[in-house]
């Protein structure tokens, strides 16, 4: 089992930094900086009342769902118990 966590740990190490890298190119293809950009989208004046409150909403969304995942992911998991056989009741009919 541990290996199966490595090997997860790794692919997600691997995948966050592709994605690291992927944002790092996209802002510098923009040539604006990321911190520039996050501030672009803080200020209400950049957009019209009706685009102000579509990106509200989708904001308070996304955060609830990150909120939801965040939650399930720190929640401990329950060991998976061994597989047992069922039980048999007492009442047996015996066909020949």
């Amino acid at each position: 089992m541990e290996d199966l966590d490595e090997t997860v740990l790794k692919k997600q190490k691997k995948d966050l930094e592709r994605m690291a890298e992927e944002r790092r190119q996209l802002f510098q293809s923009l040539e604006i900086s990321e911190s520039d950009f996050l501030k672009a989208l803080k200020d209400r004046k950049n957009f019209s009342p009706e685009t102000w409150e579509v990106l509200q909403k989708r904001r308070h969304e996304l955060e609830e769902v990150l909120d939801k995942k965040i939650q399930a992911a720190s929640t401990p998991k329950e060991p998976k118990k061994p597989h047992s056989p069922p039980q048999i009741g007492g009442h047996w009919i015996h066909v020949k």
